[in-house]
C-alpha cells in the first residue's frame, strides 16, 4: 500500500481492527508478563476486551471522521477492563476527543493528541507509578512531538513515537522492582507499542509483529509482590453517571479505601476501578458521589491462582487455631485454601466421615481447630468429631457455600478458638444466601410439587420455587436476596451452570438494582448450578 500523509476516517478505523487483530493474537504472551500491580495475568485479555468495545462501537457508527472518533470515545470506556484496559481507555478517548474536529490527521495532530493522551491517563490515576504503560506512552507522545516539530512526516513520526517506547519499555525493569524481579518488562507497556505497530501497519502496510513464545516471569509466588496494592484482594470496577466536579473527591475517598485507583471518562460517564480489601464499602462509597451501574468485584487471589496455577500462601508450620473448611468442588477447595484454610472433602452426596473429621482434627497444625461446614444437615457428624477429637475443636455450621466463603474470610490463625468460631460465625450470618438444585424425581418439598427436572429454587429457610429453566430458578431467590442498600451479589457457578445462563442471572440482579456489585466464581460444586450470596 502507499505510505500515507494522513489518516482518513476510514484508516483509523483499519488501525484499530488491526489493533484489535495483533492485541489478540499477544495476548498470550502479554498475559505473562503481567507481574504488577498484581500477577493475574489478564493484562493481554483486559486490553484485547477493551479494543473488542472499541470495534464493536465502530461497526454501527457513520462513516465520517466525527462520528468515528464518538465511537471510539464511547466504545472504549464502556469496554475498558482492569488496570490496563482502563488505562488505555482514557489514552484513546483522549486521541478520540483531540481528533474529532480534525479530518485528515497528520503528523503535528497525531503528536499533540498522543501528548493529551498521556498527560490524561497520567492523571486518570490517584498514585501514578513509573515503569508502566504510562511511562511508555509518556515517552512515546514526547519523541512524537519532537519528530513532528522537526518536520517528520507522519510514518516517521510514529516510527520515533515507536522507537521511543521501545527504548522506554526495556528500561521498564529499571524504573519498578516487581519486574526486575520477575525478569520481564510491563505487560501494558507491551500491550501499547503493538497499537503502535498496528497503526504503522494501517499507514504504510508493514506487517503486524509475530507473536513471541508465552514465557513464564520468575520470582512470582504470590499476587502483587513487591507492588504498592499488592495485599488488596479484591477488585472493583464499574460505569459511573456523576459531575466532572466530584471526580477528584471520589479519587481521595476511594484512594483511603485501597490502592490501583483509576477513573477515567467524561461528559457525566465514568469508568472507575479499584484493588480494596473492602469491595462492599467501595461500592457503597460510589452512591455519594453519583449512580454506579455494571459494578463488576474480581477475587485477585483466585484469579491469580485460576490464571497461573500459582498455589495459595502455604498454612503456617504451627498456629494457635487451624481451619477445616468441609467443600466438594475444585473451584471452592482453591477459594477456601487461599484463605489459609485446609480443605476435606467427602463424596459427591455427603461429608466426611466423623473418622476422617477426627483425623483430620488431628494433623492440623494447630493448638485448637474450627471445622467449617457449608451444610448444616452435616453438623451432628461434625459434633461428634468435635467431641472425639484429641485437641479443643469448635463447629461453625454454616448454611449456604456462600455463609461458608463469608465466614473464612474472617479467619484468624492466631486468635483464640472460641473467639475465630465467634467471628467467623458472626460475619455468616450477616449473609443472605440461597441456591438451585435440579429434581431427579418428582417430589414434595416444603409442601410445593416439583416435577422431575425441573430447577428447585431454596434458601436456608426453605423452597421458594421451580421453574424449569436453571435462570428462572435463580429468578424465584434473587429478589430475596438483593436489598436496598449498595452490597455485593456473589454468583458461584457450579455443575450445571453454562455462560449464557449466568449472563442472564446477571442480568436479573442487574435489573433489580443497577448499582449491585456482582462477582462471579467458579466454584464447581455438584448439585447446586448455582449458589448465591449477598453482603
Amino acid at each position: 500500500m502507499p505510505r500515507l500523509e494522513r489518516l482518513s476516517a476510514a484508516d483509523v478505523r483499519a488501525a484499530m481492527t488491526l489493533g484489535l487483530q495483533t492485541l489478540r493474537s499477544h495476548a498470550p504472551a502479554v498475559n505473562r508478563l503481567n507481574v504488577y500491580p498484581v500477577p493475574d495475568a489478564d493484562t493481554g485479555t483486559n486490553m484485547t476486551l477493551t479494543l473488542e468495545a472499541v470495534v464493536r462501537a465502530l461497526e454501527g457508527a457513520p462513516a465520517d471522521m466525527r462520528s468515528t472518533m464518538r465511537a471510539i470515545a464511547d466504545g472504549v470506556l464502556l469496554g475498558a477492563r482492569g488496570v490496563s484496559g482502563v488505562i488505555l481507555a482514557q489514552l484513546l478517548r483522549t486521541l478520540a476527543e483531540r481528533l474529532a474536529g480534525v479530518e485528515a490527521v497528520g503528523p503535528a495532530e497525531l503528536a499533540d493528541a498522543l501528548a493529551a493522551a498521556a498527560r490524561a491517563a497520567e492523571g486518570a490515576i490517584r498514585d501514578p507509578v513509573e515503569g508502566t504503560i504510562l511511562t511508555v506512552a509518556r515517552a512515546a507522545a514526547e519523541a512524537a512531538t519532537d519528530a513532528a516539530g522537526g518536520g517528520a512526516d507522519l510514518v516517521g513520526t510514529l516510527e520515533a513515537a515507536r522507537a521511543a517506547a521501545v527504548r522506554t519499555l526495556e528500561r521498564t525493569p529499571e524504573l519498578l522492582p516487581a519486574l526486575a524481579r520477575a525478569g520481564v518488562v510491563d505487560a501494558g507497556g507491551t500491550g501499547f507499542v503493538l497499537l503502535l505497530d498496528a497503526l504503522l501497519s494501517a499507514t504504510d502496510g508493514r506487517p503486524l509483529p509475530e507473536p513471541a513464545p508465552v514465557a513464564e516471569p520468575r520470582a512470582v509466588s504470590s499476587p502483587g509482590e513487591g507492588s504498592h496494592d499488592g495485599d488488596h484482594r479484591y477488585e472493583v470496577a464499574c460505569l459511573l453517571e456523576a459531575p466532572a466536579e466530584v471526580i477528584p473527591a471520589l479519587r481521595e475517598a476511594w484512594g483511603r479505601i485501597g490502592g490501583a485507583v483509576v477513573v477515567v471518562g467524561g461528559e457525566g460517564t465514568w469508568t472507575c476501578h479499584i484493588h480494596t480489601d473492602q469491595p462492599g464499602e467501595a461500592i457503597e462509597a460510589l452512591a455519594g458521589f453519583g449512580r454506579p451501574r455494571s459494578v463488576r468485584v474480581t477475587d485477585l487471589v483466585l484469579q491469580t491462582v485460576e490464571e497461573r496455577g500459582l498455589p495459595p500462601e502455604p498454612e503456617p508450620d504451627h498456629v494457635r487455631t487451624a481451619a477445616i473448611a468441609v467443600a466438594t468442588g475444585d473451584g471452592l477447595r482453591r477459594l477456601l485454601r487461599s484463605f489459609g484454610v485446609r480443605v476435606l472433602t467427602g463424596s459427591r452426596a455427603a461429608a466426611p466421615s466423623v473418622g476422617e473429621l477426627v483425623d483430620a482434627v488431628e494433623t492440623a497444625h494447630g493448638d485448637a481447630v474450627v471445622l467449617v461446614l457449608a451444610d448444616p444437615r452435616f453438623r451432628p457428624a461434625a459434633e461428634e468429631a468435635a467431641a472425639l477429637a484429641p485437641r479443643p475443636t469448635r463447629v461453625v455450621a454454616c448454611r449456604s457455600i456462600p455463609e461458608q466463603i463469608a465466614a473464612v474470610r474472617v479467619y484468624d490463625p492466631e486468635g483464640e478458638v472460641e473467639a475465630v468460631a465467634r467471628a467467623m460465625a458472626e460475619e455468616a450470618a450477616l449473609v443472605r444466601s440461597g441456591w438451585v438444585v435440579r429434581a431427579v424425581r418428582d417430589a414434595e418439598v416444603d409442601g410445593r410439587t416439583v416435577r422431575a427436572g425441573e430447577w428447585l429454587a431454596m434458601t436456608p429457610e426453605g423452597a421458594v420455587g421451580a421453574a424449569a429453566s436453571v435462570e428462572d430458578a435463580v429468578g424465584l431467590v434473587l429478589p430475596g436476596l438483593v436489598g436496598d442498600a449498595p452490597e455485593v451479589l456473589t454468583v458461584i457457578e457450579g455443575e450445571g451452570s453454562n455462560e449464557a445462563a449466568t449472563e442472564a442471572v446477571l442480568a436479573r440482579a442487574r435489573a433489580l438494582r443497577p448499582d449491585l456489585g456482582i462477582q462471579v466464581l467458579r466454584g464447581g460444586q455438584p448439585h447446586q448450578a448455582y449458589a448465591l450470596g449477598v453482603e
